[in-house]
């Protein structure tokens, strides 16, 4: 079996689906009868009206949002099975630095392999700084802003999700449905 180098994750919308406990937070919170996919739908991933960047801190700072569900079996099998192949896999968020424990500690719950391999990219000069210093052959992210900033630094696989799926990338990312198409397109390498 080949060697693919160091992978990287992202945490939110790759490995967790936090997109739905924040809408389900939005919806709760706020008299707005918005579906799924319009709250979604804007080119970086957050609703475009009402309380704006008020409403998305009040979102943010609702911590128990980011371990709210198990991750699902398949991303946990998918993980591993890159772990496998790799030299490494690290998982770089931009998650609130108030999240760290929450998040290691569901990491190693739902059977994540290396975990101690944890990053807040915020406290370590953002997403493009890490996956540059830790060397990620490949890095697995959702964010159309993060995808940009990263496909001249790494190969990009791109999860597609409501928010990304009108983004052309010329070609410059890998796009997958979810993590399990990374690992079937890695094991081919």
């Amino acid at each position: 079996m080949a060697n693919v180098g160091i992978v990287g994750f992202d945490m939110d919308g790759v490995l967790y689906n936090w997109h739905v406990p924040a809408w389900e937070w939005y919806r709760d919170n706020v008299d707005d009868d918005i579906t799924f996919n319009e709250f979604w739908d804007v080119p970086n991933g957050w609703v475009d009206k009402n309380e704006g960047s008020i409403m998305i801190h009040n979102i943010v700072s609702d911590l128990t949002l980011f371990t709210k569900n198990t991750a699902k079996p398949s991303i946990v099998e998918a993980v591993n099975r890159i772990n496998n192949i790799s030299n490494n896999i690290y998982y770089i968020t931009a998650r609130p630095l108030a999240a760290k424990s929450l998040t290691a500690k569901w990491l190693i719950e739902n059977g994540f392999p290396k975990s101690e391999n944890l990053i807040f990219s915020d406290e370590c000069g953002g997403k493009p700084l890490v996956v540059k210093e830790t060397g990620c052959d490949y890095y697995v992210e959702d964010r159309t802003n993060h995808i940009l900033e990263l496909m001249d630094i790494t190969t990009v696989f791109a999860v597609t999700t409501p928010y990304n799926k009108n983004y052309n990338f010329d070609n410059k990312v890998i796009r997958v449905d979810d993590v399990i198409d990374v690992a079937n397109i890695l094991e081919k390498i």
